[in-house]
């Protein structure tokens, strides 16, 4: 059981893992959490516990993804910025490239980094004929 007013501070990620189970509101977590435990239900977790961490998790979650940035940061990014998780949304923004008469494209890959994921496609319909053989959509 924990006493009133006693915090702990967790610096790296050993300390983390060794005192996840006990960390509650006024516990501080410094520094990047391993990718790890950036998972949602741990995400939410330390939040309904009221741990802080400091850089925040949701920064900590932004800066690891590229479609999380452009879900919460879209009304900023270039117009018609679609993110693509699975086939459905795949066939949704074709439509919606194709109302919107958008012929060419320009597509990153969740976490490749340096330039690589990143390819421009020539039409709609060549992005669909490889991603939908491609086991990740």
């Amino acid at each position: 059981m924990r006493k009133k007013g006693k915090s702990v501070i967790i610096e790296g990620a050993r300390a983390l893992k060794d005192k996840y189970h006990d960390l509650g509101p006024g516990d501080v977590i410094l520094g990047t959490v391993p990718a790890s435990f950036l998972q949602p239900a741990i995400i939410a977790d330390l939040a309904e516990r009221r741990v802080r961490c400091v850089p925040s998790l949701l920064a900590q979650a932004l800066h690891r993804s590229k479609t999380a940035q452009a879900r919460l940061f879209n009304r900023w990014m270039v117009p018609h910025t679609l993110v693509v998780h699975r086939r459905a949304d795949l066939l949704a923004a074709l439509n919606h490239f194709s109302r919107y008469g958008i012929s060419c494209l320009v597509t990153k890959q969740e976490h490749k980094h340096c330039g690589q994921g990143v390819r421009r496609w020539d039409t709609p319909e060549s992005l669909y004929n490889v991603m939908a053989f491609d086991d990740g959509c």
